[in-house]
């Protein structure tokens, strides 16, 4: 599936939800398509993104979901999540932050073809975050300071898991953070600390985590 799109054939009703450098999901939108629409996405105000609508032509009710991650703060990689929890990305790839297993630049989408029953994807500072249906993470790209939460700093080019969590139903990034939450309500955060944005009563430039730690209340 490499280099292939995720949307083909006519569309016309669409189910859009975006997250943008990991927070809550802040627009949501329904709406049917009419044989004019070709660029943008209709009431979704302020978000900056402009998703190719060339195939919704027609007035068939197929129903797409979709999630779309953008990395901010400097970062040019982009995250797309279809509604069978494929993975397709594109854009920087020079700390590996798509997970293709390389570090190519890509100007179209790419399948992740490593992961499979995706439900949630966060993107922060060159580097992406994924949640699947089982409650399991999954990082990939930089990892100066712990972010991937994997228990080294090693950079990723393939999605790796975070073996030390389970039962996982929200993630979120910040710039180089990566803060979790499971099904119990147990908050977790991993990575660069120096203005004690991992939550756990520390802060300073010695103390981040490579792996996550609990969010002290």
């Amino acid at each position: 599936m490499s280099g292939t799109t995720p949307a083909t054939g006519a569309i016309s009703f669409l189910d859009l939800q975006t997250i943008f450098g990991g927070t809550n999901p802040i627009s949501f939108s329904e709406y049917y398509a009419d044989n004019g629409l070709t660029t943008g996405v209709e009431g979704i105000p302020n978000t900056g993104i402009s998703i190719s609508m060339s195939q919704m032509r027609g007035k068939t009710k197929t129903l797409i979901k979709i999630q779309v991650s953008v990395s901010d703060g400097g970062s040019a990689h982009t995250v797309f999540l279809d509604k069978n929890g494929n993975v397709y990305s594109w854009g920087s790839n020079f700390y590996a932050e798509l997970g293709i297993g390389n570090r190519k630049n890509q100007v179209s989408p790419v399948s992740v073809d490593s992961l499979s029953n995706i439900v949630q994807i966060s993107c922060g500072l060159y580097y992406t975050v994924f949640l699947d249906k089982n409650g399991n993470v999954y990082s990939c790209g930089y990892n100066q300071f712990g972010e991937l939460g994997i228990g080294n700093t090693e950079q990723k080019e393939s999605p790796v898991s975070v073996d030390s969590l389970s039962n996982i139903v929200q993630i979120f990034c910040g710039s180089y953070h990566t803060v979790f939450v499971d099904k119990n309500g147990n908050v977790y955060s991993c990575g660069f600390n120096i203005l004690g944005q991992l939550g756990n009563g520390t802060a300073g430039w010695t103390t981040q985590e490579e792996s996550p730690v609990s969010v002290v209340f």
